[in-house]
């Protein structure tokens, strides 16, 4: 990009974030000037910002809510959202680990750390206390880890819950109707238990008191969603059943908790199913 495109991104960036005083105070000098370094890098504009290679992240938003663009998307939302949330949390808000997932612009960071926190919101009204982050090691590696959400109740007993959000978009031949309605999405339940394997190990952990559940937001799995409009009770019974097969991948998962929250409203959050594995 050259420097008056640069410019003028940072400019819409923080015209954005300034609205949203939590989110403000998360960010800094130095972000804005890592954002401008990263821009400088991309060659093309509209291709970074409009090209559909990128996944929204936390700098493309911030520049589509106060740069005018047609269509009818809400970029507001997200930021609405997240604003709402650390304002549940403000210790996030000085959180640097935080910040770092929450403004990395790989992949599909944002919203799998929006993930997270809607989570904790519907926790924390049911009137558990939540730790974030909380350590825990592999008993034979030595490797140490952390599960995303901790809640304690009023006796001090605790549930861990590790997130998930798998992604993936519908097949590039859908828009000329070629599409297999019926085949499984092995990707999904693949990363599912190369998610559990990699998180919790095979031999066992230790740090961690209670039971651990894997919460799984499953919004943003196009195919599976395009497949359970169309099959809605067959289709929702046979992903929550492979779902609930993935945990015996992972002796020390207890159980999974399948939710489904695309951001899109002030109410997007639907729990649907929890299976625990009666170990």
């Amino acid at each position: 990009m050259n420097q008056l495109e640069v410019t003028e991104c940072i400019q819409y960036a923080k015209e954005s974030i300034i609205r949203y005083n939590a989110i403000d105070n998360l960010i800094n000098d130095d972000d804005y000037l890592k954002w401008q370094n990263k821009m400088t890098d991309e060659n093309d504009f509209y291709d970074y910002f409009f090209g559909g290679k990128n996944n929204l992240n936390f700098l493309i938003i911030a520049v589509l809510i106060s740069r005018p663009i047609s269509g009818n998307r809400n970029y507001k939302i997200y930021f609405e959202k997240l604003n709402q949330y650390l304002t549940e949390f403000p210790e996030l808000q000085t959180d640097k680990g935080f910040k770092d997932k929450i403004t990395n612009l790989g992949g599909v960071n944002f919203f799998s750390t929006l993930s997270e926190l809607t989570l904790a919101v519907q926790l924390k009204s049911m009137g558990y206390k939540i730790i974030f982050e909380h350590p825990f090691t592999h008993k034979v590696s030595g490797n140490r880890r952390d599960v995303d959400i901790t809640i304690t109740g009023d006796k001090g007993e605790e549930i861990h819950f590790e997130v998930y959000m798998p992604n993936k978009e519908l097949p590039p031949n859908s828009a000329s109707g070629f599409i297999t309605l019926d085949a499984h999405d092995e990707s999904l339940f693949n990363k599912l238990k190369g998610k559990m394997i990699k998180k919790f190990g095979k031999a066992g952990f230790s740090g961690l008191n209670g039971k651990v559940l894997l919460a799984v937001n499953i919004a943003f799995m196009q195919l599976l969603n395009l497949r359970n409009v169309l099959q809605p009770v067959e289709e929702e019974e046979n992903v929550h059943r492979e779902i609930f097969k993935e945990i015996e991948f992972a002796p020390e998962v207890d159980g999974v908790i399948i939710f489904r929250d695309d951001f899109s409203s002030d109410n997007s959050f639907y729990s649907e199913a929890l299976q625990m594995s009666g170990r």
